[in-house]
């Protein structure tokens, strides 16, 4: 994912890496960390469940490769220790204006988070791999790959969190996220 980013900040957008000044990783699999090495000066961050159970002997057995990892890597790790946030039972501040805010979404994966952009109009959840797209959310499917009740709850909670009209649900492996965004123009 985050080649994929890379290339696509280069070449549509007109971005450089450098311009980039936090990454925000839903989970440690590797098609969301593969490229973590495009960007060595840039604040990382993540959930602590999420890093302590990838960088553990089960993590590792069970496919989080720390091969992934550039040797710099150290993520700036936090705890959702903050007030509820609507649906979500608890979450993490990301920003001091409240403007990102880091939601637990597990299931997918132990740790596994989504992050809520606040803009002036409109609420943006990137909900990482909890559900594939908007189809699969409103039918209330999770991607499932670690615990299928635990992914069944954060997909309710997610579709509770998106019956307000102003947020948009921007799935990770969502073919349609850049129309949403409005950046296919």
């Amino acid at each position: 994912f985050l080649s994929i980013l890379y290339r696509g900040l280069k070449r549509k957008l007109g971005y450089d890496t450098g311009q980039i000044r936090a990454i925000f990783l839903t989970h440690f699999h590797s098609d969301h960390v593969d490229g973590l090495y495009h960007f060595p000066n840039t604040k990382i961050y993540a959930s602590k469940v999420a890093y302590d159970f990838a960088v553990s002997p089960k993590g590792e057995s069970i496919g989080y490769l720390k091969k992934n990892f550039p040797d710099w890597f150290q993520p700036l790790l936090f705890e959702f220790d903050d007030d509820i946030e609507e649906t979500f039972g608890s979450c993490k501040k990301m920003t001091d204006d409240g403007s990102i805010v880091a939601v637990p979404l597990p299931g997918h994966s132990i740790g596994h988070t989504a992050y809520i952009i606040k803009s002036k109009n409109n609420r943006y959840i990137c909900s990482g791999d909890a559900t594939f797209d908007k189809t699969t959310l409103q039918d209330g499917i999770s991607f499932v790959i670690f615990n299928s009740k635990t992914a069944e709850d954060s997909v309710s909670k997610l579709q509770d969190y998106t019956l307000s009209p102003d947020v948009a649900v921007l799935c990770s492996h969502d073919p349609s996220a850049p129309d949403i965004l409005n950046i296919n123009g």
